[in-house]
């Protein structure tokens, strides 16, 4: 699970990071197209581009949409992180493939990120079509992720 820790981690802050540069409107483009961090898109995952993904971003976003709910817009990219858990010891020893979907929200203040405010991470439920091309992952909650250690 510590892999799933790790990618939401280090992508969560390279979203901010991408956002700089973006208005609200052409971060949500550019997230949809894989373009910008959280990425790579779902929807583009299967194609083959030249891009190098880091070893350690196991995972894929499946989702945008800006919430202008509160005072200040927010880019909400849903996404997938996957990693491996082990229990047990000796003959009783398990290890299985996790998966858990969380959604990375962006503050933007008018037309400039926050890039002063880390995002929020909060869980979310994933989708059929990406648990399936993750492997059938068992599922784990956000909370179990964050307590796992190396």
């Amino acid at each position: 699970m510590f892999e799933a820790r790790i990618t939401i981690e280090k992508v969560s802050a390279l979203a901010v990071d991408s956002a700089i540069g973006h208005n609200l409107d052409s971060y949500l483009d550019a997230v949809s197209t894989g373009d910008v961090w959280p990425k790579p898109a779902f929807a583009t995952i299967r194609e083959d581009t030249d891009e190098q993904i880091p070893g350690w971003a196991h995972g894929a976003a499946f989702g945008a949409v800006v919430d202008r709910s509160q005072s200040y817009p927010k880019v909400l990219v849903s996404y997938a992180a996957s990693g491996q858990s082990s229990t047990g010891s000796g003959f009783n020893s398990r290890v299985a493939d996790v998966l858990v979907c969380v959604s990375i929200e962006v503050e933007f203040v008018g037309d400039r990120v926050d890039s002063y405010m880390p995002p929020s991470i909060a869980a979310v439920e994933c989708p059929a079509d990406v648990q399936k091309y993750f492997g059938g992952n068992e599922l784990v909650t956000l909370e179990e992720v964050f307590a796992a250690s190396p």
